[in-house]
């Protein structure tokens, strides 16, 4: 009897000492992670439906942020707010100029304008998103993580049931905060100085013409340009070389001329170009396209 109460007293401790194991190893895998106390989501918000005046101009500017001119597209929104202050889509248009000037790299001016959004419409359909993009920006764009984690909280308490997905996506990154801030620490940095390089071996993508003006001098056999420069980098160019290609009226490619222009061009600025004199070009030129070929980063 005691030999079998021994090997009873035996098998339990084994028993205990695996499951004590178990927890242990149960404990360390959920140690990994924070715990976020998470509130329930928050009833969709019903907005006002939109007049079709006010969709038709909301589009338009949107349309022109899709198409890569943020500028023009930040203007059309401010626009549509000055004349629609409390349409439902007002927060939305909020919104896009704060992504315009993200996606300029002009990070102060977004974050002054997505905190707008919080600020003017609290309770708009908008708003989480806002504040979802404002900690992206801080996580990912500037590694300010203590204002990146405020912002996660911010989402996180503000969201709708439309806001799940981003919602998800925050309490994601705080409960995996520690090894998050590990992987990315130095990260905007980086990717700094990674575009930086791009942008000066790549001049050419950087430098647009525009608002070109075409004129013949030296009886009609000298090509006289006025055009204006561009710069969307976050570096400043100079000496930069332009091609121009001439066309006959049917057409047809007759020959291409290169100058170098001896200005420098900060970056995110415009410069205009007068009376540029191209030389010699085929007499029976009578149009053209004017491209950068390079230039020089500083």
């Amino acid at each position: 009897m005691k030999t079998i109460n021994y090997f009873i007293t035996f098998g339990v401790i084994l028993h205990f000492l695996a499951c004590n194991k178990i927890n242990n190893e149960e404990t360390k895998k959920t140690n990994t992670k924070n715990q976020i106390e998470v509130l329930p989501l928050k009833p969709k918000i019903i907005e006002p439906k939109a007049s079709d005046k006010e969709n038709e101009i909301y589009k338009e500017a949107y349309e022109l942020w899709w198409n890569g001119m943020f500028q023009e597209g930040i203007n059309s929104f401010n626009k549509f707010i000055q004349l629609y202050p409390k349409s439902s889509l007002a927060d939305d248009a909020q919104r896009m100029i704060g992504t315009a000037y993200g996606n300029m790299e002009n990070y102060p001016k977004a974050i002054e304008e997505y905190e707008k959004v919080k600020i003017n419409y609290p309770d708009a359909n908008s708003t989480a998103g806002a504040l979802y993009d404002l900690a992206h920006l801080y996580f990912f764009n500037i590694n300010d993580f203590s204002k990146a984690k405020y912002y996660y909280e911010e989402t996180i308490n503000t969201a709708t049931v439309d806001d799940k997905e981003i919602r998800d996506i925050a309490i994601e990154q705080l409960e995996n905060w520690t090894e998050q801030t590990k992987e990315y620490k130095g990260y905007a940095e980086k990717s700094k100085v990674y575009e930086n390089e791009r942008q000066a071996n790549n001049p050419s993508k950087y430098l647009s013409i525009s608002e070109t003006t075409y004129n013949k001098g030296g009886f009609g056999a000298v090509g006289i340009h006025s055009f204006s420069i561009q710069n969307k980098a976050n570096i400043s160019y100079k000496d930069i070389t332009i091609r121009v290609n001439y066309f006959s009226e049917t057409g047809t490619f007759l020959g291409r001329s290169f100058r170098t222009v001896y200005k420098q061009i900060p970056s995110k600025a415009t410069i205009n170009i007068s009376e540029l004199n191209m030389g010699l070009i085929p007499i029976d030129a009578n149009n053209c396209t004017i491209n950068v070929v390079t230039a020089i980063a500083e």
